[in-house]
């Protein structure tokens, strides 16, 4: 499996290369765009997505299969937001596609490749319909160490969003749960009355 660190912050040139193209912004009127207290804004990490390549580098599958799915499903632009606390990083991505169907397709391949991998779990999150939240262990860009990983990744619309939470030691998934449910409203979604997971 691929690390879920995402690639703009291994190198500088990919992060240039995520950050430096414009495209369809709609991703990032749904994203957080004030850090959770304690965490940090990671400006050269953050920025548009405009093209299939910038976006495919963030994802946990192959490059390849995650840009041809992308392609696949018509992936029209996005955004991603990185913020760091320490060793901590929170990363929030939106991506755009053409239709409802496509941002679903998108998300059911993403979340089938994080399951064929055998290191993660995977549940529904009962707060977002149609949500999945994740559990791994991946190591990171630089292969050093592995880091511990949470997510949640929902679609509205033709959007996808996925809001990851990754450290060094271990955790709960409690941030990226909080963060996709302030994001799910910020895409007009009603949160249902479910207690999340602890």
């Amino acid at each position: 499996m691929r690390s879920l660190i995402p690639g703009c912050l291994a190198l500088a040139a990919v992060a240039a290369a995520c950050a430096g193209q414009a495209g369809p912004d709609h991703a990032q009127s749904v994203l957080i765009s004030s850090p959770p207290p304690g965490y940090a804004a990671n400006g050269r990490a953050s920025g548009p997505l405009a093209g299939v390549m910038p976006a495919a580098q963030l994802m946990p599958t192959g490059l390849t299969s995650a840009s041809a799915a992308l392609t696949a499903d018509h992936f029209a632009g996005g955004y991603v937001q990185v913020f760091t606390k320490g060793q901590d990083f929170l990363t929030v991505i939106g991506l755009d596609f053409d239709s409802g169907g496509h941002a679903q397709a998108f998300q059911d391949f993403v979340i089938a490749q994080l399951k064929a991998s055998g290191t993660v779990y995977t549940i529904s999150d009962p707060q977002i319909p149609g949500s999945r939240l994740y559990t791994a262990v991946a190591p990171t860009r630089s292969g050093v160490t592995p880091v511990f990983c949470d997510g949640v990744w929902f679609t509205s619309g033709a959007t996808g969003v996925d809001s990851v939470t990754c450290s060094p030691t271990p955790g709960y998934p409690d941030l990226a749960e909080q963060i996709a449910a302030v994001q799910y409203r910020q895409t007009g979604g009603m949160l249902t009355s479910a207690t999340p997971p602890a």
